[in-house]
């Protein structure tokens, strides 16, 4: 079976509101990613993430209440759910009512949206085309806020009568095409107005309103009659919350409008029914900079706040009469942020803006004359938060020598396009580095008491040097200033085996003695009759030495003076040692040479209370007892081949448990373990050719790969001014930095200027990127866009790019591929000229561009193509495919970067996507025709032989290669754009068994992924190298629209076996927030049909698992019959979880 699985979850925020969900006096800040709820802490205009709310199901909409109450969302599966703050914990959520609005002969409305009476008198939902679904309220004394149209707050629903979203009824709504709909402020008693923005059947853009009678349950006319809107692009109708003055705001393209709802006189007519006259209102309007205005949000009682696609931000200002009425609006162009889905106020002068197209950010308006921003404003930064979504390409990278692949993402639209490098692991914030070649290990240590100056020493094959730490200039190059000073106690020549503190004493540890310093002077110790020291460790007043031979002895601090404590010999030499101070006390964790056994040997009495032989052949290089703060010890021990082998620790039993022993490769250079991290926090950090953060969540251990290499040596460092670092050895030096916290992946930002970027590939040889950018400048005044598009090279070493070709005028890039053609490699650039008065593409272009040895880009080679080059690919040596319209064509490139055109196939309807496969086979993926299986055939006459196809009807947005099954079977995978997944196959010998059957590929999986791929790559972000274990093989990675990059990788049978039994399980006893079941959002989806899915493993689902109490975990092992009884115990689950885990 096939495991998927996320490795970035979706970044998208596609709304945003303000409530005060979990305390009636403190608001949060609540976020709509596209399946995940996050809420924020809000003070002093910044907002802290505290909790995530994860749904089987894409959000559409959401509302907030009042106070309290709670937060009413409707999801994409027309699931409605209302949502209050569960006491029974400080920071936990519940489902207080859920229905389903789903009608079975309704049509979706592309526009779907929850709103809310101003009055508290219903909650309208907006979800098929011409329907609306109402649910009357109770009203509430408690006056609403101004705020956004996802702001628009919820009447408080009391804990004790929480709302019934079932008390609900249909009524029919006369118009289709909805583009917003909006309740305007009545008085109570008239009756709630809705007011609608739509499209004619002429095309044209209609305001109108409705009178909402909750006694005959019905729509009646509204307070004016429906009329068309002056500018075309009218698509956002904004309340203006004044009974007294009811109106609304209709914000276009070029103008925002107020419209009274009023008659001239004044008298409102919103309760009368069939008496709007549209000759009677009034209109006022004001010109805006061409724009699509996407956010909005109230800042005072008639300033407004607009936010559009392209980033700008206007403050709309209303004047009214003396009767209340507008008069007049002004429009003030107030700077560039992020391209607003959603604005939220967070105070008077800052506002948080989320964003699907960019990074969401907090900005502040400073003003010169006063803070309320009556004069003129200007926009600063306070603070923007990672978003790589939209993510139109993505490349992994097999990375040089690096700590894991890595990927790099085409992601932003607009103005906030950016390359974004994501690795999978732990970051270092580089604080401060050394040169120095040949450190071979470092220690950091405080001298005695009163000083408080942190010490680095750093130990040489002859020598030993140190420097003192002190906090530089933070805003600088280097926040960590490092000073060589000279101390008497590593004067002296020759190699340090341990340097640090041991009571008030400074010890240096050499193979000949130990030297200490303290206020009485330099002392030193030898070992009588003993053999060369070979490793040493300290703790509180203890020094433990190995010996040659395999003796041990202790050393005790006592008046500033070492007394030798004890001694211990050991059948042979000793390979590894380390102190570890426990609840139980200290232990020293001494590892053997030839035995392979590691035994934890008690301070101070130095007796033998646990043992554990290693099954392995390689040596032990380092071994220690840890404790990640949940009471727990488990022995680590790693050896000689990069393996890392851990058990669980009974102190109390001063037993080591061998039947917790488990064994995983982190690299295949020697491995050496160090605890860093503060007191309580601590995390083991496996240094070898791949550094690897071992921590422990969810009962399980985790493993993160550190983003830098080649790590020889690491130490804690505890600062009193700079607070908790690391620094870490490597051959070129030492570098100090501060640890990310540990996740799932790191994110590092690339600006390309404005530009966006469309299409990446990624050049070995040279160990550049080439970037197929294209940048939009808009005429604010007419609106027309001019495109540019240029081809940017990018380094792989510092992101910086080196070189740009510019494209020809008004053309698009649309594909790229890196072609080699006898040991000459050159970038194929697809481009297009779009013309909206055609109904296809018909100006395309082939670019051939090679780049010199001083690094310059140049064109040696074009060709003109008859329509949108959709999809390149990569063939065989000096071979390429192009998918252009409906055609699919083999291109050749010579030595000298001449094209040639060998074979086509016209089967397509429209060829959007390729994908390659062995032996010069193609995956084509089509726009209606689902996926067409091709082999090009060189001779004896050129050609694209069609192998097989799928005959459904899917609109393909993307295709891949999963290679063979266990049976020999061809795999290819597909994702389309009702938001599946799906995997197909075709055995060598189908057309031997069955004729009929033979050019059909087979199903092979079915799966709803819930958001748009946009690209599939061979390839896996994971953790693997190293292992032998085949469970688990990772063979793709996916990128989606909204942000999410996930993996896909195959299962042996016996793992398939035992994670479907688990995720069958866990769906008896897993419920979703909102009465959401994963079985059916899983479910494969098609037009109206839905079908069970199969051959995926839900991999976010089942790794939950770790999350469930231990009841729970019970039950589920159990299941609910005999049948459903997993067939191994949960210790076999937990480790199988913590080895597919790595591949995502």
């Amino acid at each position: 079976m096939l495991y998927a699985a996320t490795t970035q979850q979706a970044t998208a925020q596609l709304g945003a509101l303000r409530c005060a969900f979990f305390e009636p006096s403190q608001d949060c800040l609540v976020v709509n990613k596209l399946n995940r709820l996050e809420f924020s802490s809000i003070e002093d205009g910044t907002v802290n993430p505290f909790l995530e709310v994860p749904l089987f199901s894409t959000i559409a909409s959401m509302q907030s209440g009042q106070v309290t109450a709670s937060l009413v969302v409707l999801t994409t599966c027309l699931r409605l759910f209302a949502l209050v703050h569960d006491p029974s914990s400080p920071y936990n959520v519940k489902t207080v009512s859920s229905v389903s609005v789903a009608e079975p002969f309704g049509r979706l409305a592309e526009y779907q949206d929850i709103l809310v009476d101003p009055a508290n008198r219903c909650l309208l939902v907006h979800a098929y085309a011409g329907l609306v679904r109402i649910i009357p309220l109770s009203i509430g004394n408690t006056p609403t806020q101004r705020g956004s149209r996802t702001a628009t707050r919820l009447a408080e629903s009391s804990h004790e009568s929480p709302l019934d979203l079932s008390h609900s009824y249909n009524v029919r709504l006369p118009i289709l095409n909805v583009a917003s709909l909006a309740l305007v402020a009545s008085s109570a008693n008239d009756s709630p107005t809705l007011a609608a923005i739509y499209t004619e059947h002429t095309g044209a853009r209609t305001l109108s309103t409705f009178a909402i009678s909750l006694k005959d349950k019905d729509l009646c006319e509204g307070p004016i009659a429906a009329f068309a809107l002056a500018d075309a692009g009218s698509e956002l109708a904004l309340p203006v919350n004044e009974a007294a003055a009811p109106g609304i705001l209709v914000a276009g393209e070029e103008t925002v409008t107020w419209v009274s709802l009023e008659e001239r006189n004044g008298a409102s007519t919103a309760a009368s029914k069939g008496k709007g006259r549209a000759a009677s209102q009034l209109l006022v309007s004001c010109r805006l900079p061409v724009a699509r205005i996407t956010a909005w949000a109230w800042r005072g009682t008639d300033r407004l706040l607009l936010g559009d696609i392209y980033g700008k931000l206007f403050e709309v200002n209303l004047r009214r009469g003396e009767d209340g009425v507008v008069s007049g609006i002004s429009a003030q162009d107030v700077g560039d942020a992020a391209s607003a889905s959603a604005i939220v106020p967070l105070d008077t002068t800052t506002v948080y803006l989320a964003s699907r197209f960019g990074d969401p950010q907090i900005v502040r308006f400073v003003s010169a004359e006063d803070e309320g921003m009556a004069g003129s404003a200007e926009l600063a930064l306070v603070d923007s938060f990672s978003n790589i979504a939209p993510i139109v390409d993505i490349c992994v990278v097999n990375a040089h020598g690096q700590a894991a692949n890595y990927a790099v993402t085409c992601s932003g639209a607009y103005k906030t396009g950016s390359l974004r490098v994501i690795r999978r692991g732990v970051g270092l914030t580089e604080l401060a580095a050394l040169e120095a070649e040949g450190v071979q290990q470092i220690w950091s240590l405080t001298p005695l008491a009163p000083s408080t100056e942190q010490l680095l020493v750093l130990g040489f094959f002859d020598e030993t040097r140190v420097f003192k730490l002190s906090a530089g200039d933070p805003a600088g190059v280097e926040a960590v200033q490092m000073d060589e000073m000279d101390l008497q106690l590593f004067a002296s020549p020759g190699l340090t085996i341990f340097a640090g503190c041991v009571g008030s004493m400074l010890v240096r540890v050499t193979a000949e003695a130990v030297t200490y310093t303290s206020d009485r002077g330099e002392k030193s110790w030898k070992a009588i009759s003993a053999g060369k020291i070979t490793a040493a460790a300290a703790g509180g007043d203890h020094l433990v030495l190995a010996f040659e031979g395999g003796f041990l002895k202790l050393l005790t601090a006592q008046n500033d003076i070492f007394t030798e404590s004890g001694n211990i010999a050991f059948e042979h030499d000793i390979a590894s040692l380390s102190l570890s101070e426990t609840s139980a006390g200290a232990f020293a964790v001494v590892g053997l040479w030839t035995s392979q056994a590691v035994h934890l040997v008690g301070i101070p009495d130095l007796a033998v209370y646990a043992s554990q032989k290693i099954a392995s052949t390689f040596l032990i290089r380092s071994a220690a007892l840890t404790n990640f703060g949940n009471g727990d010890y488990a022995l680590f021990v790693g050896l000689g081949d990069g393996t890392l082998a851990s058990y669980t620790v009974d102190l109390a039993a001063h037993a080591v448990t061998d039947s917790t022993g488990k064994m995983i490769a982190l690299g295949r250079r020697p491995l050496l373990l160090s605890e860093i991290g503060p007191e309580g926090a601590k995390v083991l950090l496996a240094v070898s050719d791949r550094p690897t953060v071992i921590s422990r969540a969810r009962d399980r251990l985790n493993y993160s790969s550190v983003t830098i290499t080649d790590v020889s040596s690491v130490v804690n460092i505890s600062h009193p001014a700079l607070g908790d670092l690391v620094a870490l050895v490597s051959r070129e030096g030492v570098q100090i930095g501060r640890m990310d916290t540990v996740q799932k992946v790191d994110i590092r930002t690339v600006p390309l200027a404005e530009d966006e970027p469309r299409r990446i590939v990624y050049n070995p040889v040279s160990r550049e990127f080439c970037v197929a950018c294209s940048r939009r400048d808009v005429d604010r005044r007419t609106g027309q866009q001019a495109v540019t598009s240029f081809v940017r090279l990018v380094s792989e070493d510092s992101f910086e790019t080196s070189s740009v070709f510019e494209l020809e005028r008004g053309e698009e890039a649309q594909s790229l591929a890196l072609v080699e053609s006898q040991d000459t490699r050159y970038y194929v650039v697809g481009t297009v000229k779009l013309d909206s008065a055609t109904p296809e593409p018909t100006d395309g272009r082939l670019v051939v561009i090679s780049v010199s040895e001083a690094g310059n880009p140049r064109q040696v080679s074009t060709a003109r193509l008859g329509g949108c080059p959709y999809a390149l690919v990569a063939l065989s040596d000096g071979l390429f495919a192009s998918a252009v319209n409906s055609q699919v064509a083999v291109w050749t490139i010579d030595s000298e970067g001449a094209l040639a055109l060998k074979s086509t196939w016209s089967g397509a309807f429209i060829a959007y996507t390729l994908a390659r496969a062995p032996d010069d086979t193609l995956i084509v993926g089509d726009a209606l025709r689902s996926l067409t299986v091709l082999r090009y055939i060189a001779s004896p006459q050129p050609r694209l032989l069609e192998v097989a196809k799928d005959y459904r009807s899917r609109y393909m947005v993307g295709v891949d290669d999963l290679g063979r099954d266990s049976t020999g079977a061809d795999r290819y995978i597909g994702a389309e754009t009702d938001l599946n997944l799906f995997a197909v196959s075709r055995h060598p010998q189908q057309a031997a068994g069955n004729l009929a059957n033979a050019a059909t590929l087979q199903d092979a999986g079915a799966f709803h992924l819930g958001e748009l791929v946009t690209r599939f790559r061979t390839g896996s972000l994971g953790d693997l190298i190293g292992d032998t274990n085949t469970s688990v093989v990772p063979r793709l990675v996916y990128s989606t629209s909204a942000g999410t990059i996930g993996a896909i990788a195959d299962l042996d049978a016996a793992s398939s076996r035992i994670l479907s039994d688990l995720e069958r399980n866990m769906r008896e006893f897993v419920k979703g927030i909102g009465g959401l079941e994963q079985e059916e959002y899983r479910a494969y989806k098609a037009d109206k049909l839905k079908t069970p899915s199969t051959g995926f493993i839900d991999g976010d689902f089942v790794q939950s698992f770790l999350d469930l109490s231990k009841d729970v975990q019970e039950q589920v092992m159990q299941g609910k019959s005999e049948h459903e009884r997993l067939t191994v115990d949960k210790a076999e689950v937990v480790r199988l979880l913590e080895e597919v885990a790595r591949v995502h």
